[in-house]
């Protein structure tokens, strides 16, 4: 009777370490980025950072003006853009 008891109480515990591990490494790739931002030719990145589910960008042109853009790194699509210019 004990060691039946022993045997269902093993396989359990097994099951239950396979449901685990099963839920932790399906959920691994989520939330990864996998968009693709273009930039313009003659352009460079200059600084990035996060801002909430955003990306920021600080991009250079050839001709030493800068925007900021704001890319969802999902989709890698832009959803803002600041155009730089300097003051008087």
């Amino acid at each position: 009777m004990l060691k039946g008891v022993v045997i269902l109480l093993g396989v359990v515990f097994l099951a239950l370490l396979g449901i685990f591990v099963y839920a932790v490494f399906s959920s691994y790739g989520e939330g990864q980025a996998t968009g693709r931002f273009v930039l313009a030719p003659g352009e460079a990145v200059v600084e990035m950072a996060g801002a909430g589910d955003r990306l920021v960008l600080r991009l250079r042109q050839s001709d030493g003006s800068e925007r900021i853009v704001y890319v969802d790194p999902r989709n890698g699509r832009a959803s803002g853009e600041l155009v730089l210019t300097p003051g008087p």
